[in-house]
Order: C-alpha cells, then sequence, then structure tokens
C-alpha cells in the first residue's frame, strides 16, 4: 500500500537525494516488495539538482564561456560543506531506532 501511493504522487516528478545510493536501494527494496518495478521511481543526486538550477540562473548572466567553470565550482563547494559533516550524514542516513542516544526525551548529539 505504501509503495502504490508513493508511486500514485511521485510519478512524473524528479526525486533527488543527497546520498543517492542508499535512498535508492531502499526505495528500490520497497518496489519491490510491493511487486513492482524497482525502477518505476528513479532518485537523481542533488547535485543534478543544484547544477540544473545554478545553470538556469547564472546563463542570464555569464558568458558563455565562464558558465560551466562557475556551476562547476558551486556545486564543488555545495559537496565540500555537506561532506563536512560526515556524522550528521550517517545520522541521516540511519533509522531512528538505531541512532546512538535517541529515544523519548532525549537529543541526537551532533
Amino acid at each position: 500500500m505504501v509503495a502504490h501511493r508513493l508511486v500514485e504522487a511521485l510519478s512524473g516528478h524528479d526525486l533527488f537525494a543527497s546520498a543517492r545510493s542508499w535512498d535508492g536501494k531502499w526505495l528500490s527494496a520497497l518496489l519491490r516488495s510491493a511487486g513492482l518495478p524497482r525502477h518505476l521511481l528513479r532518485v537523481r543526486d542533488t547535485d543534478e539538482a543544484l547544477r540544473e538550477t545554478a545553470t538556469e540562473i547564472l546563463r542570464a548572466v555569464l558568458p558563455a564561456a565562464r558558465l560551466d567553470l562557475e556551476v562547476h565550482t558551486i556545486v564543488a563547494e555545495a559537496s565540500a560543506v555537506r561532506t563536512a559533516s560526515p556524522r550528521i550524514e550517517r545520522l541521516r542516513m540511519q533509522p531512528p531506532n538505531t541512532r546512538h542516544g535517541s529515544g523519548p526525551g532525549r537529543r541526537l548529539a551532533t
């Protein structure tokens, strides 16, 4: 039921994830468990969305010769910031019941 509602709600939309392989793995498992094709919904890397958005915005103000370089720089810097905190990424990727220090009335250590 969850997988069918997910497909109904998200079909035709772009899906992005910062941990594409991890999220894609679980999305695939969810779809297969419902008897649906595992590639019915596809997850793209958030860097692709950032690259597309930056290109669209900067195209109007940068010469074509500089556009690719500037977009590459923006995406690389954003990726560096995102990976600078691997502990936060790991916490985001773990199911809530496996996080150290989680539970009723307890805060996650960051």
